[in-house]
């Protein structure tokens, strides 16, 4: 009797009813909105919280119709209740953005198909940094997180990443998506966009599916300071790792790990430098020069700064300018730097170099240069060189 007393309030009160349309309602709402946002390249955030905003309007039009459209002190309590919950999720989902996602909750063939779109990619170009900052003094910021997001990217072999060196002459192009893919030859691209660069740099990153149709497949923000710079790019790489479903092996995984602290003013002096050197002008070298010698004076402990002074005056030997004693300042600062840290390539590749050149040892030359292509797959130079040792030998 008790049942049959529920299904007549239910049918009483068109429970039934408000569902049907509700969902209905919902199901094109989000629908749509899913539609701006790829239209307009919103922030993809921001369709959790309208799917949370949906999830928890469904108990409250319920709640509204079955006390007849009547605010009792019974339906005010539970309204409020439910809408603390609704606000609660919310805001634990805007403050941490990968706890919550009820995106996953969409039973709609749209999202199986953007995640099949997803996991199909096995190439990607990561395009140069659009800075929105209004300041032109931190492209030098914006190019160096550029030429690491490739290198750590490029460190997983189940995917092809395509070299900087590709990717630069799309600098403040106005080609498509689908063209720029199509000439790279790449599944997908990773827009990248520097917000700010004050106090902390924050950044938004955006995958985009090229083929068939241009598809916006994850966006995402990063606020860090500088110290926590290598930790942002380990987030990244796992992001995207995940996002078109990587599995990466324990070597690979290890690479991603939390990573230590870098002193802000060293790393940035570091970058500048290699901004400059990368201009291959006398003049930038020499600044750029200037510049990494002043990462050292901040922290001799830092092993970018000596691993930037080692190419630096590599570039000098190998330029028509007068050499003078490059080849043994080079040897000095890449012996320095290879006791601070035994990871990074562009220490090898000034070993390499160096073995190759100076000494003409090709064995450890080309151990050094094997190396550095072992830990950044996309380093240019570690090829050229590598290339070199095998025609010299």
């Amino acid at each position: 009797m008790g049942n049959q007393s529920w299904i007549d309030k239910i049918k009483e009160r068109n429970v039934g009813g408000t569902l049907a349309v509700y969902l209905g309602s919902a199901w094109v709402f989000i629908e749509a909105f899913n539609f701006l946002i790829d239209k307009f390249n919103w922030n993809a955030e921001i369709l959790n919280i309208i799917i949370l905003l949906v999830i928890f309007g469904l108990p409250a039009s319920v709640i509204y119709v079955w006390f007849k459209q009547v605010f009792t002190k019974t339906a005010i309590i539970l309204q409020t209740t439910n809408l603390l919950v609704a606000l609660t999720i919310i805001i634990i989902t805007l403050a941490k953005p990968d706890s919550i996602n009820p995106t996953n909750l969409r039973l709609i063939k749209f999202q199986d198909n953007q995640k099949k779109l997803a996991e199909s990619i096995r190439s990607i170009a990561i395009l140069p940094f659009s800075n929105f900052t209004g300041n032109k003094d931190v492209e030098f910021l914006a190019s160096g997180m550029h030429d690491a997001l490739i290198s750590d990217l490029g460190t997983i072999g189940a995917i092809r990443v395509v070299p900087r060196t590709s990717t630069l002459k799309y600098v403040n192009s106005q080609k498509s998506i689908k063209e720029i893919a199509a000439e790279l030859n790449v599944d997908a691209v990773v827009e990248a966009s520097m917000l700010d660069a004050s106090d902390n740099v924050l950044v938004q990153l955006k995958l985009v599916s090229a083929f068939p149709d241009e598809q916006q497949l994850w966006s995402k923000k990063y606020d860090t300071d500088i110290s926590n710079i290598l930790n942002l790019y380990s987030t990244v790489i796992k992001n995207i790792a995940n996002e078109i479903n990587l599995t990466l092996s324990p070597e690979e995984a290890n690479l991603f790990q939390t990573q230590r602290k870098v002193n802000p003013e060293a790393y940035k002096a570091y970058l500048r430098g290699m901004y400059n050197l990368n201009m291959l002008t006398p003049e930038s070298i020499d600044k750029g020069l200037e510049f990494l010698n002043e990462a050292v004076r901040i922290d001799p402990g830092e092993p970018f700064g000596y691993a930037g002074l080692a190419l630096g005056y590599l570039e000098i030997a190998h330029s028509p300018l007068d050499p003078g004693d490059a080849l043994e300042k080079a040897e000095a600062a890449a012996l320095q730097a290879v006791q601070l840290d035994t990871t990074m390539a562009e220490i090898y590749i000034a070993l390499g170099e160096l073995y190759l050149y100076k000494t003409w040892k090709f064995d450890l030359a080309e151990q050094c240069l094997l190396r550095a292509i072992e830990l950044k797959p996309n380093a240019d130079l570690a090829h050229y060189h590598y290339s070199w040792a095998l025609y010299l030998w």
